[in-house]
C-alpha cells in the first residue's frame, strides 16, 4: 500500500451505499478508506478497459455553426 499523502478527500455516497461500505469495513475490522482504496485497485483495470463512447450524429444533423457565420441553406 502506498504511503499516505495527506491529502483529504470528500466524497458522497446514497445512504445504501454508505452503510455497505461501513458494514463492511466493521467486518473487515478496516477503515471505510482502505477499503474504498482497494475497491478501487480491484476496478480500476477494469475500468480502464472500457473505450469512451463516441458520440453519434444523425444523417441529417449539421455540424455546428463556427460563431460569428450564419449557416447556409
Amino acid at each position: 500500500m502506498t504511503k499516505p499523502t495527506g491529502r483529504k478527500h470528500s466524497f458522497y455516497f446514497p445512504d445504501w451505499m454508505s452503510r455497505e461500505l461501513e458494514a463492511q469495513a466493521a467486518r473487515l475490522d478496516r477503515s471505510t478508506s482502505w477499503i474504498l482504496q482497494r475497491a478501487w485497485k480491484l476496478a480500476h483495470a477494469q475500468i480502464a478497459q472500457h473505450e469512451r463512447p463516441v458520440p453519434r450524429r444523425s444523417a441529417n444533423a449539421r455540424p455546428a455553426t463556427p460563431p460569428g457565420l450564419s449557416p447556409v441553406g
